[in-house]
């Protein structure tokens, strides 16, 4: 912070807004080294390098899995996939933002579609984010009619 602060100071008529766009997207978690950076003259975040990012870090974005958000899962009645074409009906939630926008779909594996995202490459019933939003869902009781004895 001591040092964005004063590579701040040296930039005359500094836009608040500029600063507090720079000092935002440059935090970052703190890393222990025994070399100290060098000083920046400008107020602009520093770029990431090789040496920063672990090896094979576009594999390992490809290879990104998200993690269940809970340790058990209700058991609906009815398939996964009918119950979010359902609530997306009803308006009780909408579909995610870019849902079927997605750059790259000629690679995707288009025998498996998620009704929730709205595209091919995974299936509904495997799809975390789409578990974890029927969980929540059914936790604050909006999905009893689809949970048995419900």
């Amino acid at each position: 912070m001591e040092r964005f602060q004063e590579a701040a100071t040296e930039i005359p008529n500094l836009d608040a807004k500029v600063h507090l766009h720079a000092l935002k997207s440059g935090l970052r978690p703190a890393r222990r080294s025994d070399k100290p950076e060098p000083n920046k003259s400008d107020a602009r975040p520093a770029k990431p390098t090789n040496n920063n990012l672990s090896n094979g870090s576009r594999d390992a974005r490809k290879t990104f899995q998200p993690t269940l958000k809970f340790e058990s899962y209700t058991q609906f009645n009815k398939d996964k996939s009918e119950i979010i074409k359902e609530i997306l009906n009803s308006k009780l939630i909408k579909p995610p933002t870019k849902a079927g926008n997605y750059k790259d779909q000629k690679y995707v594996d288009r025998s498996k579609y998620c009704t929730f995202h709205q595209k091919h490459g995974h299936n509904t019933s495997d799809c975390v984010i789409a578990n974890d939003l029927l969980e929540k869902l059914a936790r604050q009781g909006h999905l009893d009619k689809y949970i048995s004895g419900g």
